[in-house]
């Protein structure tokens, strides 16, 4: 962006500001031009928010002097959201905006929800959250738009995400923009000009001038990443933001991705590229087209954390007419369904599985049957023998097309704002979950599938899955992968780890021990005989 007219948008001479006689603010003086973007870096304590709050005009208790001349719509991005938990989207949209829900609806629309605006707060991810703040702050048409660290608070790829969304929002809009960050690639991806704050002066006033791409632009970033660095006392830069680092291992700062997501041409662009790289912890070449069922299948994520309102009514309904709509390997339909709300049933098969907390805590538990009674009860009421089921081929048959139809009610769920988790552990004791869900002779649980509204306080994430060189061959399966791959893989899990403050373990060892022997089984080594005891025999 650049500067539309001479004038400034915002102008600011002589600015102090103190709290209990400590001075924050030393005489700033600083110009933001219309459609200008500008970052404000620096310390912690250097006084970056006290500014932007004596911008927003909401600093009353600070007491201080200077000059301060704004435009006359403004609008104010926090870190947190700050929706109201009591109000629909829309309606947090047009807080303070009497008459404009078309206008609301378009902002959103702009943001990537629409369809979401009669969604609650808690139903939406920190991501979405905040693209709801930012709805609320274009709706208003600001000419100058303030951003206390809005992504602070979002995991890394969720925040890549949202910079390509901001700067093709102001592009648009043309706001002057004022951003907060400590983030330092943060600031030189979006910003035409970099202000810097060292005990409560400017220190620095740094023009971005990013060429488009090629070498010229990776040189310019890596130039004012050093400037940068320097002048925040860091004497050697991490090696995830060095141009030498090895792009393919830039695992807990994902610098290169950032950069392309940042001169992305179009928002699906932006959302493929952070989707996959999410998925896979490194860039993926795939055909250009992205849709809201593509994001919705490679975004998924399990839920074991849940808020304790219960699903919608007609949700269990809707999930199971997902169910049906999926492809099978036959049309013998051999599966059902038990959905199970009741918190003590809910408890005492949450101790068959395990004692799984999230069992618990979801307000509802989906039990998914391999379902050959109702077969078997068919041939007996028109005559015809069902012998055909005794084999392991029809067993077989089951179990791929239930899980073939829970799967489809995964993705219907998440579509509408729900989450969930596959529980195998429910086949650690089949006999009793058998008797424990009234199932009859020839049906067993296969598994369980917990579903709720994921609790915000516990974001989950998108566990990395292994490179395709390791699973995807053609024509013909091919030579092992080599060793490398897996060895890639498994830097690529610890980091995930760490961002979840998980234990950190390598994949190819939990891998390892989940198949050693008998022990590791969890009791389902007898699974075949337990089979047999509920009328599969399984010839």
């Amino acid at each position: 962006m650049s500067a539309a007219t001479d004038l400034p948008a915002v102008q600011v001479r002589g600015l102090v500001r103190t709290f209990t006689l400590k001075g924050v603010l030393n005489g700033i003086d600083l110009d933001i031009a219309p459609g200008e973007f500008v970052a404000l870096l620096g310390r912690s304590g250097s006084g970056k928010s006290t500014l932007l709050r004596a911008l927003a005009e909401i600093d009353h208790e600070a007491e201080g002097v200077g000059e301060i001349s704004l435009p006359e719509r403004i609008s104010v991005i926090f870190q947190d959201a700050r929706l109201l938990p009591w109000m629909r989207v829309l309606d947090n949209v047009l807080l303070g905006v009497s008459g404009q829900r078309d206008k609301g609806r378009a902002a959103l629309a702009e943001v990537g929800l629409a369809g979401r605006e009669r969604a609650w707060p808690h139903e939406l991810s920190g991501g979405e959250q905040q693209r709801v703040a930012l709805a609320r702050a274009l709706v208003r048409e600001p000419k100058l738009l303030l951003a206390d660290e809005p992504f602070g608070a979002l995991d890394a790829l969720t925040r890549i995400q949202m910079h390509a969304l901001l700067r093709r929002l102001a592009d648009v809009h043309n706001p002057a923009v004022l951003l907060v960050t400590h983030d330092i690639d943060e600031a030189i991806l979006l910003a035409d000009r970099i202000v810097m704050l060292d005990d409560g002066r400017l220190a620095a006033d740094l023009p971005v001038a990013l060429p488009e791409k090629g070498i010229a632009r990776r040189e310019r970033i890596a130039e004012l990443r050093a400037q940068l660095h320097r002048m925040l006392g860091v004497d050697e830069a991490p090696a995830d933001y060095r141009e030498d680092a090895e792009p393919s291992l830039t695992i807990d700062g994902p610098s290169d991705v950032l950069a392309n997501l940042s001169s992305a041409g179009q928002p699906a662009d932006a959302q493929r590229h952070a989707r996959l790289y999410e998925r896979y912890r490194d860039t993926l070449d795939v055909a250009p087209a992205w849709n809201d069922t593509l994001d919705t299948l490679v975004s998924h994520r399990s839920v074991r954390a849940y808020l304790p309102d219960a699903v919608p009514p007609g949700t269990v309904p809707l999930l199971v007419a997902a169910a049906q709509s999926a492809a099978s390997s036959s049309n013998l339909q051999p599966w059902s369904v038990v959905a199970v709300e009741d918190p003590a049933r809910k408890a005492r098969l949450a101790v068959l599985a395990g004692d799984q907390k999230q069992i618990h805590q979801a307000p509802l538990f989906l039990l998914w049957i391999v379902d050959h009674h109702r077969l078997t009860r068919i041939g007996e009421q028109i005559g015809t023998p069902a012998d055909g089921l005794h084999y392991l081929e029809s067993f077989l048959l089951g179990a791929v097309d239930t899980s073939l139809a829970a799967q489809n009610a995964v993705v219907a769920l998440e579509s509408i704002g729900l989450g969930s988790c596959y529980i195998g552990g429910i086949r650690n004791k089949p006999a009793e979950v058998a008797a424990e869900l009234g199932l009859p002779p020839q049906a067993f649980a296969l598994f369980g599938l917990t579903v709720g509204y994921p609790d915000p306080a516990a974001p989950a994430s998108v566990k990395p899955r292994l490179p395709q060189d390791v699973v995807l061959f053609r024509e013909q399966y091919g030579a092992p992968a080599e060793a490398g791959a897996t060895a890639l893989y498994d830097q690529r899990l610890r980091s995930f780890q760490r961002e979840q403050q998980m234990p950190e373990r390598d994949w190819t060892e939990q891998a390892s021990q989940r198949v050693r022997g008998v022990d590791a089984l969890a009791g389902r080594h007898v699974l075949r005989d337990v089979l047999h005891r509920l009328g599969f025999r399984l010839d």
